[in-house]
């Protein structure tokens, strides 16, 4: 559950056993308990596979967007993910758990959004929450991007994490260009670099990278070098990397549409370090940049959200 309150609107959500077969076929975007309410986005719905185990995850953005995701599959490195548009109105602060018939949920962790930075300032410099490891970073119309045509890379100073999202949007004037997100950020060696590239001269990014240092100085991992699924000018992007080292790339709001695109690279290094950042070459926007906790190491339970 998400945003409860009185319990009549809240978020439900669901993956549910239908029929007593085993596994989890069927999920749900419900209302209050279990649909007392009503449904939103996909409502109640067929999973593209079914499963018996996984780990979930369920978030809902400023725009009422709802995600689930799906990973640890079964064990291995699938993912599922599926979006949910548009929910009410939070009527609530919240969040919660909810079982039928013995469905299981175990190790439970709320994240704390605790580094965010829409860079709504003048044009120049990142400012005093971040620090450039290469190239030249800089705020323009409201955007950070890369001005040179090397990967500059910056971190959030003192931010750490292994969440990390934003918004990502090509540069209209086309060419070879690159947005990129960073975790476990240490000497810059065997970092996660996470790319979007623009590889032709039609303003939209065509490929995907799961590279390692910067811009692939120290390898790749997963899909390496791929193309996209299907081409992006913009979208919301929200990475993440798990106990098993697997990372999950998940697009939403693609194109300013519903559309979505899923992929993971498996496989990751032990982390270097724990910060987190963004990459540009040439002028791809990251904006609106987002690290959310997740420490794995710890065992207390921090009753905090911060954002």
């Amino acid at each position: 559950m998400l945003d409860f309150g009185a319990g009549t609107q809240n978020l439900f959500i669901k993956v549910q056993d239908n029929g007593a077969g085993g596994s989890f076929n069927t999920a749900g975007c419900y209302l209050g308990n279990s649909g007392d309410g009503a449904q939103f986005g996909l409502g109640f719905f067929a999973l593209s596979s079914p499963f018996t185990t996984a780990h979930m995850i369920v978030n809902v953005d400023e725009a009422r967007v709802v995600t689930l995701v799906f990973t640890n599959i079964d064990g291995g490195s699938d993912a599922q993910a599926y979006v949910c548009d548009v929910a009410p109105t939070a009527e609530g602060p919240f969040v919660g758990i909810g079982s039928y018939q013995g469905g299981l949920i175990d190790n439970v962790r709320v994240n704390r959004v605790f580094g965010l930075d829409s860079f709504n300032r003048p044009n120049g410099s990142m400012g005093l929450g971040w620090e450039t490891k290469n190239g030249v970073m800089a705020i323009v119309d409201q955007t950070a991007r890369g001005l040179i045509d090397t990967s500059s890379l910056t971190v959030f100073t003192n931010v750490t994490g292994n969440l990390v999202e934003g918004d990502i949007a090509v540069n209209p004037a086309g060419g070879t260009n690159i947005a990129a997100f960073i975790l476990n950020y240490g000497l810059g060696v065997s970092n996660l670099y996470i790319k979007f590239q623009n590889q032709d001269d039609d303003p939209a990014f065509d490929w995907i990278g799961c590279f390692l240092g910067n811009n692939g100085s120290g390898g790749t991992i997963g899909l390496e070098f791929s193309p996209l699924t299907l081409p992006v000018t913009n979208a919301h992007v929200r990475i993440g990397v798990n106990e098993a080292r697997t990372v999950t790339i998940l697009l939403t709001r693609i194109n300013g549409g519903t559309g979505m695109q899923l992929y993971t690279c498996a496989g990751a290094p032990p982390a270097e370090g724990n910060l987190v950042g963004i990459a540009s070459y040439d002028g791809g926007r990251i904006d609106n940049v987002i690290a959310s906790d997740f420490v794995p190491t710890l065992d207390a339970f921090l009753p905090m959200i911060i954002r």
